[in-house]
């Protein structure tokens, strides 16, 4: 059944509304200014007044740029990340200010990681089969201008990892931020664009609407000109974005198990979970949203939290922190990405030394345990085995195939870990954040993309595969 243009753009309203409307920020239906200690960043530097400019003048430069071929994507690569390099501060402290989430300092970390570990053009792949009967040449093109949907909790550090990695495959960006991070993610885009037009490169290979309303998020995903929507959110996000009628790369929700067992170096298993669960006060989608550890070991692994910066709750505590941290079943807006010593202060409790992360131990059918809540509260759950911790892990994970972390030094319990939580992340012995960049082996990506299966993305993530036959010629 072919669809009619006003059904289709009831769908992509519907879409864009889920898209923004993502539990970490407000929707923006009107076009009524974010409250930031900053001043809104106008047209220039890819800032368009509507979608239609946004969208064709990302056109015509990725256009220039395919023109260049790779050497100009390996400039404007360059480009991107000295200037990241040098406005990576800048950025964490306005995403901070705007959005009211998160720590300074792990934002800096993470636009450094991105600016840095993002793959570059040294990612695309080329592969020649050769034989009697000739030449086939398997290779990527770009898809031509990408729909990059940001969201509050990254915005900077997305905006430079899609940025690097969808310009270094031949593409270009047209940006749509999430309403409670507009003004931070226009800033980081429109000096990222000035780096590059300052180095002789096409101008506008990123851009965006100067008031990303819902209205023109939808202009945008409706445009006959984009032919891929990369979107962040969660399970109603990924099945609406399937409804936009585009090819979808969506990085749904995670609720992240970590299981100590144990076998595990408690020292070093409490360390990497205090430091992966406060990251940006666990905004990261990969962040340790639950612990669970074997009854011989649980109190031990609680005291070595305790001393890695942990405060640990008593129960009269616990009651009076759970109305600042849940709203009915579901995680408080309002405390998302605060720190751990604001929640305990909300809750009028008493504040020991400078905590990264509050634990609580709870039952495993607890709310907090079965929801992913992007705050530094950190639920703790006491199983009797390892097979009870399994069990446990797999169920509140919810099948999502995001990110899965295990500290053990039992190869038998690492080997059935790996093979049953099945994850696209799956971290042994580290911190959630270990798996990405300069915080890490392997490289930077703020988009994994785990309900349409393409994972940690990188420039090859952002090409559409050709096979190119050369029949009866340069045979053997």
């Amino acid at each position: 059944m072919r669809m009619d243009e006003r059904e289709v753009e009831q769908i992509v309203e519907r879409v864009v509304r889920e898209l923004i409307s993502d539990g970490t920020g407000p929707v923006a239906t009107s076009a009524a200014p974010a409250t930031t200690p900053s001043t809104p960043r106008t047209v220039g530097d890819g800032i368009f007044n509507t979608a239609d400019e946004a969208v064709n003048a990302a056109e015509r430069a990725q256009a220039e740029l395919r023109a260049g071929g790779v050497e100009v994507r390996r400039q404007v690569v360059a480009a991107i990340r000295e200037c990241a390099n040098r406005n990576a501060e800048k950025w964490a402290r306005h995403a901070r200010e705007e959005t009211g989430m998160g720590r300074v300092e792990d934002k800096v970390l993470k636009n450094l990681a991105v600016a840095n570990g993002t793959p570059g053009v040294e990612d695309l792949e080329q592969r020649l089969l050769k034989g009697d009967h000739g030449l086939q040449v398997i290779t990527g093109a770009p898809w031509g201008v990408i729909c990059a949907i940001t969201p509050s909790t990254n915005p900077t550090a997305t905006v430079i990892n899609n940025g690097l990695a969808m310009i270094a495959a031949g593409n270009g960006v047209v940006f749509c931020p999430h309403p409670a991070a507009k003004e931070c993610t226009k800033q980081t885009m429109a000096d990222l664009n000035a780096a590059i037009t300052a180095a002789g490169l096409p101008a506008n290979l990123m851009t965006c609407v100067a008031d990303p309303t819902l209205k023109a998020a939808a202009q945008v995903m409706k445009s006959d000109k984009i032919k891929v929507i990369a979107a962040t959110g969660g399970p109603g996000v990924v099945r609406a974005a399937m409804e936009a009628g585009k090819k979808v790369f969506a990085a749904g929700p995670g609720n992240p198990p970590v299981i100590c067992d144990a076998s595990a170096d408690l020292t070093r298993a409490a360390e990497m979970t205090v430091k992966g669960a406060s990251f940006d006060n666990n905004l990261p989608c990969v962040a340790e949203k639950v612990a669970i550890a074997e009854a011989r070991i649980f109190d031990d692994y609680l005291r070595a939290m305790e001393r890695q910066g942990a405060q640990l709750l008593n129960g009269t505590e616990l009651e009076k922190i759970l109305p600042v941290v849940l709203d009915g079943e579901q995680p408080r807006r309002e405390s998302i990405g605060q720190d751990a010593a604001e929640l305990l202060r909300r809750a009028g409790l008493p504040v020991r030394g400078e905590p990264r992360v509050v634990l609580a131990v709870l039952p495993e059918d607890h709310p907090l345990v079965v929801h992913e809540q992007l705050m530094p509260f950190l639920p703790v759950v006491r199983v009797r085995d390892f097979d009870d911790a399994l069990r446990l892990a797999i169920e509140v994970e919810h099948g999502y195939g995001h990110t899965s972390i295990l500290h053990s030094r039992d190869t038998d319990h690492i080997t059935r870990f790996v093979d049953a939580m099945a994850t696209t992340i799956t971290i042994v012995n580290g911190p959630s954040y270990s798996f990405s960049g300069d915080l890490g082996e392997g490289y930077a990506t703020m988009t994994v993309s785990t309900p349409t299966g393409e994972g940690v993305t990188s420039p090859r993530t952002w090409v559409r595969r050709r096979h190119i036959v050369y029949s009866g010629m340069f045979q053997n």
